[in-house]
């Protein structure tokens, strides 16, 4: 029985709950306010109507369907009155011919990556594009070419008309709907544009007098030559070029809009980096045709100065050490020659694993680069401290030879001949006698060379010993003058001849503010 009372309960208040929402008590509708006091225009609209994000929409706007806009406002909608036959591929000059004026703005936000080997470029970028479309202008301002009034320009609206008549849009599909300048950005390898919910795009109308302003985020690969012939204390200039790919001067102008190019930070991990060089130029679509059309183009560099600090620690001042320690070896008695050798060995090797190790590091070129003049001088000064203590071994091996010839000489003596076996035969005498004179002029020739020899041993040895003497004497002081003459003309000629202190940026075009803060700190 309980059972049963509960069950009809429940479809009691089941019952009860069908009629009272058909009375409408328990569902909350959304309010519908009333119109607040004030003037109403023809629209419906009152002056301290907010909320309406057509507000910015003039009333000269004349060609729209009332009743369509209201509508549309009330969702958030928005969308351009195009002119009959209205063509997004041709271009919409104003009524007297005149060139349609495109203006750029680039904000790099950051160089992303500097590759050296690829020879690219990569940069965080905000491109900023401003153009007037005077056939969507002339529409919205039909009623003022009926009174015989010209129609507006964006220079002359004032500020806060400006901001009134502006209708942002951060999906602009509008565009695929109207002419667009078609920019072609030289030197392009790739561009991507991130998004998270939605594409970083911002579309900015003024419909009254036709103005576009269209800003978008994008990640671009340019390509960027170089040379690395004073590496590591290059300089690198990558030169970029804006222009429109279909159309030229006669049809479409571009100039830069505010200060042109911003670059926000002016440092990457291994390099100083600058804008400058803005111009406006033309160029030809056939450069061998002199009278072939011209292209207006917006260009710039971006300079880029390799830091010294790695390179400075990890090769430079390092072997520096090992040719110091290759010098300190002629301090060392003769006597320790393998030792000199041994030293001048280890270190001559050390070197030769270095400069493949910079080599490998570096990027592979055909012709020779700063870094390797200084590794291969260095190398050669290691293996003439080897020649040199060769050449002393050798000297010293020359100089005891000559010593043992010397002293050889001196113990050999010369047996004297006499007349003891003379006889009384006068005959026989004669004969001996002649015998004994011829050996006795003999034995002198003999003696006089033994003399020339030793006295030759003896100058050799002393020569030799005087070559050392030399040597030791005068080796350390003349490897370190041209050590130290070497290493001023070669820093002299690389930092002269790179102008690596030719570094002045400038503030129109580079965040300096930035930099001096961070130095601040």
């Amino acid at each position: 029985m309980k059972f049963l009372g509960v069950t009809a309960l429940i479809i009691v208040i089941f019952i009860w709950l069908l009629f009272s929402e058909g009375r409408g008590n328990l569902v909350m509708y959304p309010k519908i306010e009333e119109p607040a006091s004030g003037n109403v225009d023809q629209r419906g609209r009152t002056d301290e109507d907010d909320s309406d994000p057509m507000r910015n929409i003039s009333d000269d706007m004349l060609t729209l369907d009332e009743e369509k806009i209201n509508k549309k406002a009330r969702h958030g909608l928005f969308e351009l009155d195009l002119p009959p036959n209205y063509n997004k591929y041709q271009i919409p000059k104003d009524k007297d011919g005149s060139p349609i004026q495109v203006y750029i703005q680039l904000t790099i936000r950051k160089i992303l990556d500097f590759d050296e080997l690829a020879e690219n470029i990569k940069m965080d970028v905000e491109l900023h594009v401003l153009w007037t479309d005077y056939k969507i202008r002339d529409v919205y301002n039909a009623d003022r070419a009926q009174k015989h009034k010209s129609p507006r320009t964006i220079e002359s609206l004032t500020p806060a008309e400006v901001k009134n008549m502006t209708v942002t849009l951060n999906n602009p599909h509008v565009l695929d709907s109207v002419w667009t300048p078609n920019l072609f950005f030289a030197n392009l390898l790739e561009v991507k544009q991130p998004s998270v919910m939605s594409k970083p795009v911002r579309l900015k109308i003024i419909p009254e007098v036709g103005s576009f302003e269209y800003l978008t985020r994008l990640i671009a690969i340019t390509d960027c030559p170089m040379e690395f012939e004073y590496y590591p204390a290059d300089t690198q200039i990558c030169k970029f070029g804006i222009r429109a790919f279909s159309y030229t001067k006669k049809d479409l102008l571009l100039s830069w809009y505010k200060h042109g190019v911003w670059l926000h930070e002016l440092s990457l991990y291994s390099f100083d980096i600058q804008v400058d060089d803005l111009r406006e130029i033309f160029l030809l679509e056939d450069e061998n045709d002199p009278n072939s059309e011209e292209f207006d183009v917006l260009a710039f560099n971006i300079h880029t100065r390799r830091k010294l600090s790695y390179h400075l620690v990890q090769t430079y001042i390092t072997s520096t050490f090992y040719i110091i320690i290759t010098c300190l070896c002629f301090l060392l008695p003769p006597r320790f020659v393998e030792a000199r050798i041994g030293i001048s060995m280890t270190t001559l090797l050390t070197l030769t694993a270095m400069f493949a190790a910079v080599r490998g590091s570096t990027p592979i070129v055909s012709y020779v680069k700063a870094i390797d003049i200084w590794m291969v001088g260095c190398i050669i000064f290691v293996f003439l401290t080897m020649t040199e203590f060769s050449f002393h071994t050798w000297l010293q091996a020359k100089k005891e030879e000559h010593e043992i010839n010397h002293g050889k000489k001196q113990d050999t003596e010369l047996v004297p001949f006499t007349s003891r076996n003379v006889t009384d035969n006068h005959d026989d005498g004669n004969l001996k006698t002649v015998e004994f004179q011829n050996r006795k002029s003999s034995n002198s020739k003999k003696s006089k060379t033994l003399e020339m020899e030793e006295c030759f041993h003896k100058k050799k040895a002393e020569s030799y010993s005087q070559y050392m003497s030399i040597m030791e004497k005068y080796s350390f002081p003349f490897f370190i003058i041209v050590i130290t003459i070497c290493t001023t003309l070669y820093w002299s000629w690389l930092l002269m001849s790179s102008e690596y202190f030719n570094w002045d940026v400038n503030e129109t075009n580079n965040n300096v503010h930035r930099i001096n803060l961070e130095q601040g700190f």
